[in-house]
């Protein structure tokens, strides 16, 4: 094909009619034409840089507003710690200046007393200048703080599922009746009525039965349990061996404390022979010896020795007398 067969009038002036051969290849092309009214071309156009800080802003605002009231709304709801202390303790009664807040604490001024319902376990009573902080209740156990003054916790439930804590440490209830008092000074005196009481702090523990009683110092925890009723004699030397200064004065008070026991006092000795250091033993050992003989299954040198396992072993028969 030449060139000058590609030069038609058609291709310059769409007026001028075409060739047979322009005519085929318009036919052929035809599907292809673009139509406005089926296909409209869409341009979109670029906004400016202020519409898009406008919009920007709008919904930074939008935003903002949204979380300031989710937060205000979120700060008149209880923390669900708060709601189960709701729950978990109820007043029963009171007289005189109380101040009460189910979810955190109770307080007994001048004059004041209070009886709160635990759970379903049992109930405990609050003596005037008293001040008790809410710390757990529900399924997981009921936990509270005293701060100070006079506690009377009467509970029925099973082992552990119900404590004090005190600045001295921490009255686990074993299922029973019992006081707790909390001086200014943070010492606590523990003294059970019924059942028992495991008196605990640091790792160091004492286990407390119906009829006695244990006190204890912030920083120090409890002391040796004794008997409420306990000789003077075996008290003076308990506080002898308290505030014992150096070695000599602690060996005097042990010897004084030996002397003093009586075979019911095994409560004491047995508590001192588990923290006494290895020296100490030989007479413990002996004088509790004297009132209970020590089981064919228990090596007695394990006891010289402080073995754990020996010593709970020889407590489990020394305590039927407790």
């Amino acid at each position: 094909m030449k060139n000058e067969d590609l030069d038609h009038e058609w291709a310059d002036d769409p007026r001028a009619a075409p060739d047979a051969f322009e005519a085929g290849l318009e036919r052929a092309l035809a599907p292809a034409r673009y139509d406005a009214g089926k296909r409209p071309l869409l341009i979109p156009s670029e906004p400016g840089r202020a519409s898009i800080r406008k919009r920007v802003l709008a919904a930074a605002a939008i935003a903002a507003v949204i979380a300031a009231i989710t937060w205000a709304a979120l700060q008149q709801l209880p923390d669900s710690a708060s709601r189960s202390r709701e729950l978990a303790f109820e007043m029963v009664s009171s007289s005189g200046e109380v101040a009460w807040d189910p979810a955190r604490r109770l307080d007994c001024g001048e004059g004041g007393s209070a009886r709160l319902r635990i759970g379903s376990i049992g109930t405990v009573e609050l003596s005037e200048h008293s001040r008790l902080i809410l710390e757990q209740g529900g399924e997981d156990g009921y936990r509270v703080f005293l701060e100070r003054g006079t506690l009377t916790a009467s509970i029925f439930a099973a082992p552990r599922l119900f404590a004090v804590g005190t600045p001295s440490g921490l009255a686990v209830d074993l299922g029973c009746v019992y006081r707790t008092h909390v001086e200014d000074d943070g010492s606590a005196l523990i003294e059970v009525v019924s059942g028992r009481v495991s008196f605990e702090a640091d790792g160091v523990h004492a286990l407390v039965p119906s009829g006695a009683e244990c006190r204890a110092r912030p920083g120090r925890g409890p002391g040796l349990p004794r008997w409420s009723d306990a000789s003077p004699e075996l008290c003076a030397a308990l506080e002898r061996l308290e505030f014992a200064e150096d070695g000599d004065e602690r060996a005097r008070a042990i010897s004084a404390l030996i002397a003093a026991g009586e075979k019911r006092d095994s409560l004491t000795l047995f508590h001192l022979l588990e923290r006494s250091q290895a020296p100490e033993r030989e007479p413990i050992v002996a004088r509790l010896e004297s009132w209970s003989a020590i089981p064919a299954t228990i090596d007695r040198s394990r006891l010289i020795g402080g073995d754990r396992e020996a010593l709970l072993a020889w407590r489990d028969v020394l305590r039927e007398t407790w």
